[in-house]
């Protein structure tokens, strides 16, 4: 016959159920909705729709969205007092805290590409200087 998780906690000593309930409350605020941390931080999608600058429709959208680009996220969680960081994590590696467009603490430049001369624009500077 199964055993009921609060039987076997109750069996824990003191300590080791405050540590129990603890690792839990920082598993379950690892997992969290844009939704679910607005209202944590008791802040109305009009709220945080004045602080990004858009309307409230635009705010709902963006939580509902299961697919959103990285600027927007890092802008609305900017926009709620946080900061964001993305963690990867990599078997046999860990947990990796990834830092886009940078590296060793640098920003990536990347050159501009380089435009060529249609045969149509190349054809009249011809016609121009001639």
């Amino acid at each position: 016959m199964a055993v009921p998780l609060s039987k076997m906690i109750q069996q824990f000593s003191v300590d080791d159920q405050a540590d129990v309930r603890r690792q839990a409350q920082e598993l379950v605020a690892e997992h969290r909705s844009l939704t679910q941390i607005r209202k944590a931080l008791k802040l109305t999608q009009t709220d945080l729709a004045d602080a990004l600058g858009t309307s409230q429709a635009n705010v709902a959208q963006i939580e509902q969205k299961s697919d959103l680009m990285v600027s927007t996220l890092e802008r609305v969680v900017r926009a709620m007092g946080g900061e964001l960081q993305l963690v990867v994590t990599i078997p046999r590696q860990g947990r990796v805290v990834l830092e886009l467009g940078k590296t060793k603490g640098r920003t990536i430049v990347r050159p501009k590409a380089r435009r060529t001369a249609s045969p149509r624009s190349t054809s009249r500077r011809r016609l121009a200087t001639a």
